[in-house]
Parts: structure tokens; sequence; C-alpha cells
């Protein structure tokens, strides 16, 4: 009896160049090799796909991989190893019928595919992946790799994931979410094209591997690891070895009080002249730590033969002491999960290291508009960002405008604090909530708006807001037509100008007029 069900398969072409994946009842029917999607063998204690090669012997026949369209309608929950050791393979056509949304692991999924040039996973689902180890490692010919739509929450292992794409030159890693990762060994190594690399958004505050890190990151030339917790890190060995590019190193965040081996960790990083670091390192196994750097100015002058952990400090060895910053400092701060933002005015900001923060007044240049760069930059994504807090520290704060500040935030459901921003001084609120689409209430009663000249579009696309946040808005509206807009040439008597000011108030409810005498309100709010 013939055997109807549809069945995942991988089926090899006559002339074994083509590998296609399946998902049919024609196994049988089809000439050349066929292996099931979950068959395996042995390869030094280990257990791989069936068709695949492995590093003694890879398969340097198959040119193409296909996914039919019947493949769509499969499930896989692993899809590691699949094209491991095929160095010839030039295309993999049909990734779009992949479906890996119920995928857990991706480990050396493209390892040793050293032919391939380009790569398009936009379609992959990886919102289950938790181990994306040694995924591209070996990828020597990929130029560019776009991985914007890939979610990381759950990944725990990104070891050796870009390891020896020697040909990438850029590697956007801004999306990344790396709050769970507990290993990032091996991870940029050999990724000798790399002129820059941004992990402004990384979140290491879980990560206990960071050994040969970038080791041999031999083109770029400056690396922005402020924002690194370091506080659970075990191994540090031989992080910078080779990156012989790098001239400057700021680490006077890095906390090693759990680091056991530093041995190699800046080992010919030839062209490096300082390290910024304000702690001393005292750890048994650091053997070479600072060998080959000869260009090191630190308080004392290079030595080949000292190049132990001995020397890694400001006072007496070849780090720099690193001055922070003494001064408050008003900055926005991202949260690690991108959904919270926070605004303070403090002298930490350098120490809140999960992920990023952006000076009060820092803006780009957007559509012809200066935006507030907390909104522009694609570390925080607008859609994730769910909570505004206002710290109390931020009362210190005198604003000369707040126009943008959220603007498009339409995810944003709640803003903490308000009571804590000073107005006074604001002369600008134009499109401030405009476009926080789900925000459902809002007390601005104890906004100060007295030096207020532009409010255009204030509230506009807010259409969740109560009826008393409308009321709000329609003043904001009616007061930039009668009072902003007036015009120069407008004349009125001091009189008309305070009826029309009891006019405007009369919009709002009574109750929210807190700050006026129940004298004023009785004799001119309750007029006719």
């Amino acid at each position: 009896m013939q055997n109807n069900l549809p069945e995942a398969y991988v089926h090899l072409s006559a002339d074994k160049t083509i590998l296609t994946f399946y998902y049919d009842a024609l196994r049988a029917e089809r000439d050349g090799t066929t292996w099931g999607i979950e068959d395996k063998k042995e390869y030094l204690n280990d257990l791989i796909p069936a068709w695949v090669g492995n590093s003694k012997s890879p398969n340097t026949s198959i040119l193409t991989a296909v996914f039919d369209a019947s493949f769509r309608d499969f499930r896989p929950t692993t899809t590691a190893g699949w094209f491991q050791y095929f160095p010839r393979l030039k295309s993999i056509e049909g990734l779009e019928h992949l479906n890996t949304s119920q995928v857990t692991d991706m480990t050396s999924m493209f390892e040793e595919c050293e032919s391939l040039t380009a790569l398009d996973l936009s379609s992959f689902g990886t919102s289950n992946v938790t181990n994306m180890s040694e995924m591209f490692s070996g990828c020597s010919s990929l130029t560019s790799l776009d991985l914007s739509s890939f979610d990381t929450s759950k990944v725990t292992d990104m070891r050796g994931m870009f390891s020896w794409c020697s040909s990438l030159t850029t590697l956007d890693l801004s999306t990344f979410d790396t709050s769970k990762v507990t290993n990032m060994s091996n991870m940029f190594w050999q990724c000798s094209s790399l002129t820059s690399l941004d992990l402004s958004s990384f979140d290491t505050s879980k990560v206990r591997f960071m050994g040969i890190m970038f080791h041999k990151c031999s083109s770029l030339t400056s690396l922005d690891l402020s924002n690194f917790d370091t506080s659970k890190v075990k191994k540090m060995d031989s992080m910078f070895s080779w990156c012989s590019a790098l001239t400057s190193l700021d680490l006077s965040r890095f906390d090693t009080s759990k680091v056991t081996d530093m041995s190699g960790m800046f080992s010919w990083c030839s062209a490096l002249t300082t390290i910024y670091c304000n702690s001393s390192w005292s750890y048994d196994n650091s053997g070479d730590m600072f060998y080959g750097c000869d260009s090191l100015k630190g308080v004392v002058t290079y030595v080949k033969e000292r190049n132990d952990v001995s020397m890694a400090n400001p006072e007496r060895g070849y780090f720099t002491k690193k001055v922070l910053a003494q001064e408050d400092e008003a900055y926005v701060h991202l949260s690690a999960d991108k959904k919270t933002l926070t605004f303070y005015f403090d002298r930490e900001r350098n120490f809140r290291m999960r992920c990023y923060a952006w000076g009060i007044e820092e803006t780009i240049l957007q559509n012809d508009k200066r935006t507030p760069a907390w909104l522009s930059s694609k570390v925080a994504s607008k859609e994730k960002i769910t909570k505004i807090v206002i710290d109390e520290s931020f009362r210190n704060v005198v604003p000369k405008t707040t126009a943008g500040w959220f603007e498009g935030l339409t995810a944003l459901e709640e803003i903490r604090g308000l009571d804590n921003l000073n107005t006074s001084e604001v002369t600008d609120m134009s499109r401030m909530f405009a476009g926080c689409g789900a925000l459902r209430s809002l007390d601005v009663s104890r906004f100060d708006t007295l030096n207020v000249k532009q409010m255009q579009q204030m509230f506009m696309g807010c259409a969740a807001l109560t009826e008393i946040d409308l009321k709000y808005a329609k003043f904001a509206d009616e007061f930039e037509e009668k009072y902003v807009n007036q015009g120069y040439n407008t004349e009125r008597t001091i009189e008309e100008t305070l009826d029309i000011g009891w006019e405007l108030l009369r919009i709002l409810p009574r109750s929210e007029l807190k700050r006026i005498s129940d004298k004023w309100l009785d004799m001119y709010y309750e007029a006719k």
C-alpha cells in the first residue's frame, strides 16, 4: 500500500550538484539520493545532518541548494548544520519557502559556505531561536549581510557567529537584542575587512565569555565599547589580539572582577597607543597580555619583556586614566529592552551601560527638519517604546523647546513624571505628542506655557486620549490661533485680550485650573 502522506526530505540530483528540499509524497519517485530531514550521521562524537560535509571531508560537488515551494508547509524546529561544509555552494534559491517560525537552533547553518557571496534572509522568523553559534562562520566570500529582520530576543549563544567572514566590510547589528546572550567568544574572529562596528545597542549584562571576540579584526580603527557590562565575564583571552589598526580603546567601564583569563588580550595590537582605564587588573592567567603592543604610551614606556597583567593599571603601567565628566547633564536613556525612554539630569550617563543615551539637545536633520536624536536613532525603534519616564532629577532642567520630543511613538502607552518637566522657558511645543496614537491619558495641567509661541499639531494623531486630554488639545489649538498667530498688526484692548483669555480657559473644566484662585474663577470663569 502506497503512503500518500507528505514528508520532508532532501534530494540530491543525479549529477550531485543540486540539493533540493521537498515536502511532499513523491520521495520514492525521485531519481538520485534522498535523506529524511531528520536523518543524521555521526561525526566526532556528534550528530550532523546526513547530507552535509564535515571539516575532514567537505562536500565539494554541490553548487546550488533549492527550497521547493512545497517546503513552505513544513515547520522544522532546527536548521543546525543544514549547509555545513559546502565550500562550492554559490546560491540558495527559494529561501522564502523555508518557514523558520518554530526553529530554536540555527547553529552552524551556513558554516564554511565559503563561496556564498549573498544571502537574503529577510523572510526568516527567528523569534524562537536560542542558538546562533557559528551560524555564518567561514562564509569568507559574503560581502554584505542584512540581518535587520532578525529577532534575537531569545538567543543565548552567539559564539563564533560571524567568525572568518573575512569579506564583510559592514555589519549593522543595531536591531540585535542580546539581553539573554551568555557567550560571545570568537563572535567576530577574523572579520578582517570590517572597517567599523557599531555595538552601541548590545546588552552584555549576562555575557560570561568574550575570549577571541575581535581577534584579527585588522581593519577596525575604532571600537566603542563604552556601554559594555562585563560584570559577569570570565574569559577575555585574546579578546583584541591582532586588531592591528586600533589606535585607542576606552575600557574605563570594564568590570573585570570575575575574569580568570586575560592571556594575549591585546597582543599584537601594534598601532594601539592608548588604553583608557580607571582601575587596576590583577589576575594570574595573563601571559602575553600586551605582547607586541610597541606603540603603547601609558604612564611608563612599553617594554616587551613586561607584558602581563601587572602593567594593566594607570598608575605604573600601560593604561591611561580616564577622567569622567563630573558635571550634571541632561540626557535621554533607553532601557535594555528598548521599551522605555527615561529623561535624567545627573552625572550617571556613563554608568548607565545597559543600552544607549543621547544628550537632550542632540538632534539629527531628517526630511529638512531637526529631529531629537533619540527618535532618529536606529537603536531606538519608535514601534517598541511603550513608556516615557521623566525622572525627578530632570526638574532642574529648563529646556527652551520640547518640539517633537515624543513624536511618532505609536506604541507609547504612558508618560510618568510630567510634573518633573519644567516648561517655564519653553517657546516651542509643536508636535510634542503628535502620532502618539496609543496614549490614553495625559496630564499637562502643570505645564507653564507663558512663553510658548508654537503649539501647532501638538496633539495631532492622539486619537486614544480621554475627553479631558482632547480638551487640552483643543485649548492648544485655540491658543495658537488666537494668540500665537494673531499677527503684529492686531490691535486689542487689555479688556479684549483678557476676555479672550477667559474664553480659552473655559475650554477646560474648572477642576483643571488648580493654579488660579477661586476668587478669580468665581468672578470671571463662571461669567457668561
